[in-house]
């Protein structure tokens, strides 16, 4: 649940007073078991606080799966805000799908790329 990372978002009204993480990235994963797990609004609520710290937010930037819900697949679940995995339907060792492991690799190459941008400034 989220109750780890609300006490987390609580604590960081410090941050948000001296505006120390103003113009830094910000993305966001989630993983459910269901398909769907609300997991919408998960990354809605990540993607929430990063605003109100004035963070840049980095969206998937990847076209939803052309087979939707096919395990080896890319952002098999449509997501556009981040990632969004799904596990529970198989052994734990197999958990979340090599599609969802997938999409969550390219969407960290996709945040360096613009750490590396803003880093050359």
């Amino acid at each position: 649940g989220l109750g780890p990372f609300k006490a987390f978002a609580d604590a960081s009204s410090k941050v948000w007073f001296t505006q120390g993480w103003k113009n830094k990235l910000a993305g966001g994963f989630t993983c459910s078991g269901a398909m769907s797990g609300d997991k919408f609004s998960t990354l809605m609520y990540f993607m929430t606080l990063s605003q109100q710290h004035g963070m840049l937010w980095v969206g998937l930037g990847m076209l939803p799966s052309s087979e939707p819900g096919d395990p080896d697949t890319q952002n098999r679940l449509g997501a556009y805000a981040g990632v969004m995995a799904q596990a529970g339907n198989v052994p734990a060792d197999q958990e979340p799908p090599q599609g969802d492991l997938d999409t969550a690799h390219a969407y960290g190459a996709r945040i360096a790329t613009f750490a590396r941008r803003i880093a050359a400034g």
